[in-house]
């Protein structure tokens, strides 16, 4: 301070420090530093420290799907995510925008389904998002390039995703299915439907043609048979006693890697005034899931299916809810995709950490380490009761399994080896939840990217692609994901009112998803003059490598950017 100087409110916190130490006391410097051992306090806070309310606020407030508005959320965010990509590669492809198309585009989407149909939950939705995905989609197929030559029905197969996608599809349209070669890499008929799994490149297409003739009966292993689904990978084992999962087995290790069925759990009685205490979660229980049938739904060596159904029973035999669970496999997949639909259930308690119905996972061992994704980041966790609405990892050290949770947002760890995926508690509508288990997935944040992202596909009459496949962008980095991209224009005179703006270069935001700092390179479809890191209100922080398609990125750990890129223009 200047000398002969002092703050009004000096005196006051002096005659307040001789009344009282609450603010603290004055002391020289010298004493300061001799009687102390650091000036503050250093604190790091770890993700498992924050803990939203939310749930418990939700139900005790009566509001309506506690648990399905956030799955729902996560959907439309990732479909509006979807569309605006294939938007914006049309718009580069063919160097134009349509400016007050760009600006009405997140408005329209934001009309969305807030509340759902009766009884259908997350799976009802508004048809506005779905019909933004299949327009974009429509729009950037006009515009890839097409080979010459009489019409030729297909499938056009787009990745709206930063990373390599493995799509199943069931391809009913096609007279017959196609060959295996890229980017086909499995075809199958089971009876009258036709299934497909397809290579396609990151932020890129992939051509679908039937071939010429029939094939005969595949004489390959089916990947269902009685109640088994096995692959490449894995193969999963369903209970015929309760239908749930039974176990899992990969081809590296010893043993079931993960069990899992559906139960409803009910909290402990209270205990009356002066009784001996007992842990409350010790005391709950959970009923039995009893399966009626298992069922074979479809079998080939591209796509298998199994269905089983039943009921929830109490202790006492009385049946609280009726299952059905579908289970399915892809042919070079690691993903085990699951679907459960609940019926006739007993309405929980008014505490839903304590009474939910759930999908119960176990495994093995007591030292396996538990992560969860935390806005896309790996994170560990040791937490009771998580928030994880994108996967929950349990790793042995000897390989991993994966649960893509799909935007379920709450779960409980009951055990020292077991945690529940929350479905249903006192006010929710939803009865159809779909999860996934992952096996030995090297990255958990695309698989939970790819989980919630539909698949893009459309069938087209018109002539194929030039190129059986092709890409448009490409992330040399699997722990790099795009999240955002925006066509760059051109800047216009303040009194300019055009609406069709040229195109000038593109704008991404980039995520790194594991912790792992390094050089991560872009390639783009077309040779790039400059680049520039800028932060998220568009001022620049640094200019960027550049080697003609190639931008070279420097990354921290979890780091979030944002880079604006401007074309080469032609000579």
């Amino acid at each position: 301070s200047l000398p002969a100087a002092a703050s009004p409110w000096y005196d006051t916190l002096r005659r307040v420090a001789r009344l009282s130490p609450v603010l603290g006391k004055f002391m020289l410097l010298d004493d300061y530093f001799s009687h102390t051992d650091m000036p503050g306090r250093l604190s790091k806070f770890e993700p498992d420290a924050y803990r939203t309310p939310y749930l418990t606020q939700a139900v005790s407030r009566g509001q309506n799907d506690p648990i399905s508005r956030f799955v729902r959320e996560h959907r439309l965010q990732a479909e509006r995510a979807a569309a605006n990509t294939m938007t914006t590669l049309r718009d580069l492809i063919v160097g134009h925008t349509n400016v007050m198309q760009a600006i009405s585009a997140p408005a329209e989407s934001a009309i969305a389904c807030r509340e759902p149909c009766e009884g259908e939950g997350h799976t009802a939705q508004d048809d506005g998002p779905r019909d933004a995905v299949s327009s974009a989609l429509a729009e950037l197929a006009n515009v890839l390039p097409r080979a010459a030559g009489p019409p030729g029905a297909g499938y056009l197969v787009v990745n709206s995703l930063s990373f390599a996608r493995r799509v199943g599809l069931e391809v009913s349209q096609l007279a017959h299915v196609p060959d295996v070669g890229k980017p086909v890499v499995a075809t199958d008929t089971a009876g009258d439907r036709k299934f497909v799994v397809v290579e396609v490149p990151p932020l890129g297409f992939a051509w679908v043609a039937p071939a010429d003739l029939a094939k005969p009966p595949s004489r390959a292993k089916p990947i269902a048979k009685e109640n088994v689904l096995r692959n490449e990978f894995f193969w999963a084992t369903i209970s015929r006693t309760t239908g749930g999962i039974q176990s899992i087995y990969d081809f590296k290790r010893r043993g079931n890697q993960l069990s899992q069925q559906v139960a409803l759990r009910t909290p402990a009685e209270t205990e009356a005034p002066g009784a001996p205490w007992r842990d409350p979660d010790s005391a709950a229980t959970y009923t039995s899931m009893r399966a009626e049938s298992v069922t074979v739904t479809a079998a080939c060596s591209a796509f298998g299916e199994i269905v089983s159904c039943g009921g929830l029973f109490d202790s006492e035999g009385h049946r609280m809810a009726t299952f059905r669970q579908t289970v399915q496999a892809w042919a070079g997949s690691r993903i085990l995709n699951v679907e459960i639909e609940l019926a006739d259930l007993e309405e929980p308690r008014p505490d839903p950490w304590n009474s939910y119905y759930a999908a119960r996972f176990a495994w093995p061992t007591e030292t396996a380490d538990l992560w969860r994704g935390v806005g896309l980041g790996r994170m560990k966790t040791e937490a009771t009761r998580l928030e994880a609405p994108e996967y929950l990892e349990i790793d042995s050290g000897s390989g991993a399994v994966s649960i893509l949770t799909g935007g379920l947002p709450y779960h409980r760890r009951s055990d020292p080896r077991m945690f529940d995926s929350l479905l249903v508690v006192r006010g929710e509508r939803a009865r159809q939840f779909r999860l996934a288990i992952g096996v030995d997935i090297v990255h958990p944040a695309t698989a939970a990217l790819e989980f919630l992202t539909p698949p893009t596909a459309v069938f087209d009459a018109g002539p194929a692609t030039a190129s059986p496949s092709g890409w448009l962008f490409h992330v040399d980095a699997k722990n790099v994901v795009a999240t955002h991209w925006q066509p760059l224009v051109e800047d216009q005179p303040a009194e300019s009112a055009a609406r069709i703006l040229p195109v000038k270069g593109f704008r991404v935001r980039l995520l790194e998803t594991e912790g792992r700092p390094g050089r991560v390179a872009l390639r783009a479809f077309r040779a790039v003059a400059s680049a520039m890191q800028v932060d998220f209100l568009g001022q620049t922080m640094l200019e960027v490598a550049v080697d003609d398609d190639k931008i070279k990125l420097d990354f921290a750990a979890y780091e979030w950017i944002e880079v604006e890129v401007v074309w080469n223009r032609p000579q």
